[in-house]
């Protein structure tokens, strides 16, 4: 009986320790990843690549634009399912390039293609810092919540020239009617 009794003792031990490994593997499996800066800045990455013009060619200078686009997390800070980050977000300067292409006159939709990929060419590139908020996900992936703060730093002002383009016509047309 003592024999049966350490061998029976012997084998629960061997099933708890399996089981304890087991629920240890769990746990690192399913554990949430540490957020770090790398993880948020991918996060952007795949965010943006993932937004892509429905049913038509991405436009040369759109593909230029964004190899030429870098965004970076200069600070970031977690509570429980939020972060959020200060991101230094680097691009060509869109404003300048689209407000000189806007100024030539140019109406032709492929010579406005390819006079803005020559002018992304050499544009300056300009830096923006924003802060931007992450949500995490149910699959435990940080997804960011994209403003339009962001939008306009990642292209590079194009958000501010369509709102100055857009006050311009609305006063054109308020003379119009004097």
């Amino acid at each position: 009986m003592k024999k049966l009794s350490k061998k029976l003792m012997i084998g629960i031990g061997a099933g708890i320790a399996v089981v304890i490994v087991a629920v240890v593997v769990i746990l690192l499996l399913c554990a949430p990843k540490k957020l770090s800066g790398e993880i948020l800045e991918a996060s952007v990455e795949n965010t943006v690549a993932s937004v892509q013009l429905q049913g038509e060619e991405t436009p040369e200078y759109i593909t230029l634009m964004e190899e030429k686009t870098s965004v970076k997390v200069l600070s970031f800070e977690q509570d429980g399912d939020l972060a959020n980050a200060r991101l230094l977000v680097k691009a060509p300067d869109l404003y300048t390039a689209a407000k000189t292409l806007n100024e030539s006159g140019e109406t032709d939709p492929e010579a406005l293609d390819a006079s803005f990929s020559a002018l992304l060419q050499d544009a300056e590139m300009v830096e923006t810092e924003v802060d931007l908020t992450f949500v995490l996900n149910e699959d435990g992936e940080w997804e960011p919540m994209i403003t339009e703060e962001f939008f306009d730093a990642y292209y590079g002002g194009i958000l501010r020239l369509r709102d100055e383009l857009y006050e311009e016509a609305l006063k054109k047309e308020g003379s119009d009617h004097d």
